[in-house]
């Protein structure tokens, strides 16, 4: 039973949500199947006591017997899973107040129960009046709840308001919802395409964003935060030089983060960050420092954590930005109290190896092999970086024989490697390259030196560029 699907899905949930499913089951309303409960119960007990549970026993304790056909079984497993589709749905529909609303009133409608609309219309109003959250989804469903009221009304005070007379029912309250919708949708997936565009060959145009810019001259709709953060990030997409833009919405998404889905929210500091980085290049200076505080605001209000824990590479990338801008006591106290949010799995080589970086970047070399002799190296960017980490310190310490040693073994661990391609060692190989070049230069040798700079500076495939640039213009200099 392990392998079939059904043990799958129920596996994967935790013990509360298969506890609430055995509930909505054992509803006659939602199942009257008693075979169906059975299953369900066995699965989930053998599942809690960590206990085989075998197809065999499965149709005895069912059926009672043994030798039934093998699609009748089948049947009753797809049955469960369907009823696993359902219960999650009506899961997502009881925590859905704005859908409720919507479906009730368009449910009146349906069945001409003019009783309960004044009732009905007035809890859907009130309901959506104190709704936080202000995405594309929220207007979806305000211009269906306010078409359904519009549909409500009587022939005759459809009329009168087509007229002119009463006109406060709501037909400009469905134009102004199916604007927001329409525009924060469309400029959604302007910036997703944008973006995919840069990491694809992807010929699509962006969709008809002109348009949409030019219904935005209307200025009530940008004093929608939700439009207006979408209009700063179609701007910081298309132009590498949007400080403006990237400071206005910086400076409004704090204020506005209950109008945001958990989702979007990450989006939108996904590419805050995503702009920094993109900056580096021209103000370094200012966008180190910047990116640490975007990463600072979303990981202490959770929005670019998955419950509870940051990722590897979120831990990873804080230290490397941190280090750049020489923020050393800042990075410590990061690695030092950030790390209980990693899983525990990743853990201890996060920090082993953020701290060899950390000692790295202050010139300690001899904690920097100290501390990479308990990094565990099963994982690929630990290993080669590691060993960019490894042949400098050696190169610092002078102890020349063991860097030449380290330096072959790198060059062969890297032609070895399966799980990096050609393309992605290149950078690698040439640190390994430039660094026996840099060992085998003589003092006074400046010619050669001074060739050997304008080389790697024109190259842009090295790895460990900045630090063999350091060490060659120290040549110049003896």
């Amino acid at each position: 039973m392990k392998s079939s699907k059904i043990y799958r899905l129920l596996e994967s949930q935790s013990a509360v949500k298969n506890n609430r499913f055995l509930k909505y089951l054992n509803s006659p309303y939602h199942n009257a199947n008693k075979s169906i409960i059975i299953l369900a119960e066995l699965i989930i007990k053998a599942i809690k006591n960590d206990e085989m549970l075998s197809k065999e026993d499965s149709i005895k304790a069912i059926y009672g017997e043994i030798d039934i056909p093998d699609k009748k079984f089948r049947k009753l497993s797809s049955d469960l899973i369907t009823k696993y589709q359902n219960f999650i749905t009506q899961e997502e529909f009881e925590s859905n107040k704005l859908l409720q609303n919507r479906l009730l009133l368009e449910s009146i409608q349906e069945n001409k129960i003019a009783i309960l609309v004044d009732k009905a219309k007035s809890n859907a109003l009130t309901i959506f009046e104190r709704e936080p959250e202000k995405s594309g989804l929220f207007f979806n469903h305000m211009y269906a709840l306010n078409k359904s009221i519009y549909n409500l009304q009587s022939e005759y005070e459809k009329k009168m308001i087509k007229k002119g007379a009463n006109r406060n029912i709501n037909l400009d309250a469905l134009n102004s919802t199916l604007d927001q919708f329409y525009i924060i949708e469309k400029l959604r997936l302007a910036c997703d395409l944008i973006a995919w565009q840069r990491i694809y060959k992807i010929n699509e145009r962006p969709f008809e964003v002109e348009i949409m810019l030019r219904m935005l001259d209307r200025g009530e709709l940008l004093q929608n935060p939700v439009i207006s953060a979408y209009v700063h990030i179609y701007n910081m997409l298309i132009n590498r030089n949007a400080d403006e833009h990237y400071e206005q919405l910086k400076t409004e998404i704090p204020k506005n983060l209950d109008h945001f889905p958990a989702e979007e929210i990450r989006e939108i500091y996904d590419s805050l960050l995503t702009y920094n980085i993109g900056r580096l290049s021209i103000k370094p200076e200012y966008h180190l420092g910047e990116a640490l505080g975007i990463y600072d605001f979303a990981i202490e209000n959770d929005i670019i954590t998955d419950d509870g824990n940051i990722s590897p590479t979120t831990f990873r990338n804080y230290v490397v930005i941190g280090l750049r801008n020489n923020e050393f006591d800042r990075v410590e106290q990061f690695i030092k109290t950030k790390s209980r949010l990693l899983e525990e799995k990743h853990r201890e080589n996060a920090v082993n190896f953020s701290l060899a970086r950390l000692y790295w970047y202050q010139k300690k070399w001899t904690k920097v092999i100290q501390q990479l002799a308990i990094v565990e190296f099963n994982d690929t960017f630990y290993n080669i970086n590691a060993k960019i980490m490894l042949c400098s310190s050696y190169y610092e310490l002078q102890e020349y024989d063991t860097l030449e040693y380290s330096l072959d073994a790198f060059y062969t661990a890297l032609n070895r490697n399966k799980e990096l391609s050609e393309t992605k060692t290149i950078p690698y190989k040439r640190f390994i390259m430039y660094t026996k070049k840099l060992l085998k230069l003589r003092d006074n040798e400046n010619q050669e030196v001074q060739l050997l700079i304008n080389t790697i500076t024109q190259d842009t495939k090295v790895n460990g560029k900045t630090w063999l640039l350091e060490k060659l213009q120290e040549k110049l200099k003896q």
